[in-house]
């Protein structure tokens, strides 16, 4: 009996292939799950207008030097990262999936005009700036990615106090009492003022006023340190006094308060000011002004906004300015520089110092070495 012989085929190699090929199929697909978000609507902040596309591209803000969206026209656009001040999306990114949020929520502001409360989770290491979660539940836009070159403002919102109990400046029952002090400071009358300014008696201030408003009708009443002037218990100079003294008791902030009585120092409020402008904190005693730096900002300028440019750190100018929450600073100094600029927050006597020993006059006195 004839037989015949044929090619033995490897069923198990072929099927190996088979694996090694689906498997390829499914790395392929995985990378792009990981990127994440193409295609996915995403609300762009792009230079003075708000813009509704699509990704093109997969978002890597670590990265990127650009992205590529969609429009609703279905026209391709490549932006510039330098020229975004945020992008927006509406699922969450893969890159906050294991990130956990601060409890108080922050507002943040871009050169554009949008606004954003959000909370901003902790632990991100990137260059170019950080994701936030809008703690609005109907907004459809809840992941932000700003970018820190194109941050007008940012803060915390939440009370300094309780910022200095968190920094341990104080304890909290301390500061209960001093808010209660600063209340009542707050709610002092004109006339209580007056009293203790001109060493009267209270009550002699009190009765005086009260007859002589009984006297006039609801709706002329004549203000209490007129009546006090003409009644001669006090001078209109004490009165003036008395008025500026309220004026600046109604305004007097709890860190300036806490300053006056002695509890906390000027660098530890200059310290949890930058902790509330989420800023970095930069002592002067120590630091060395480079040639660089101090060529991008004129002499006239530094003085009359009262900043310090200290040095480039990543491409950014660091300017120094005890002015965290001026916004308007900002503005000027993005019109002015043509280069990224970081603020960071020094105490003012500090500036003060640096202003009258290096630019009283119309050129710069480097500090020498001691």
């Amino acid at each position: 009996m004839g037989h015949f012989s044929r090619d033995r085929v490897d069923y198990k190699s072929e099927i190996d292939d088979l694996f090694d090929e689906q498997k390829g199929e499914s790395e392929e697909f995985e990378d792009i799950s990981i990127s994440s978000s193409v295609y996915e609507p995403v609300l762009v902040g792009f230079k003075e207008k708000k813009l509704e596309t699509r990704l093109e591209k997969a978002f890597y803000p670590q990265h990127d030097t650009e992205i590529d969206v969609r429009d609703t026209e279905g026209n391709s656009l490549i932006l510039p990262i330098e020229d975004l001040q945020f992008i927006a999306f509406v699922n969450k990114p893969l890159q906050l999936d294991n990130s956990n949020s601060n409890n108080f929520a922050e507002v943040i502001e871009t050169f554009n005009g949008a606004s954003f409360t959000t909370h901003v989770p902790i632990g991100q290491n990137f260059d170019v700036g950080f994701f936030g979660i809008t703690i609005h539940p109907e907004d459809r836009y809840k992941y932000i990615f700003f970018y820190f070159n194109n941050i007008r403002i940012r803060y915390q919102q939440r009370p300094i106090g309780e910022i200095i109990v968190e920094k341990r400046l104080l304890p909290e029952d301390l500061l209960q009492n001093i808010l209660h002090q600063q209340n009542q400071l707050r709610s002092l009358r004109l006339g209580e003022i007056i009293a203790k300014r001109a060493n009267l008696l209270p009550h002699k201030v009190e009765t005086t006023l009260q007859q002589a408003w009984q006297e006039e009708s609801a709706d002329s009443k004549t203000q209490s340190g007129d009546i006090l002037i003409e009644a001669g218990l006090v001078s209109p100079q004490v009165v003036e006094q008395s008025l500026a003294i309220q004026k600046k008791l109604r305004r007097m902030k709890v860190g300036k308060l806490l300053l006056e009585m002695g509890y906390i120092n000027e660098n530890q409020i200059y310290e949890v000011l930058a902790e509330k402008f989420r800023k970095r904190f930069v002592s002067l005693e120590k630091i060395s002004f480079t040639e660089e730096a101090l060529d991008h900002l004129s002499h006239d300028l530094v003085k009359k906004l009262k900043v310090i440019p200290i040095h480039f750190e990543n491409k950014r100018l660091i300017i120094a300015t005890s002015y965290p929450d001026k916004a308007e600073l900002n503005d000027i100094l993005r019109e002015k520089l043509s280069c990224p600029f970081e603020l960071v927050v020094s105490p003012s006597y500090q500036i003060k110092q640096i202003m009258a020993n290096h630019f009283a006059g119309d050129i710069f006195l480097p500090r020498k070495n001691t």
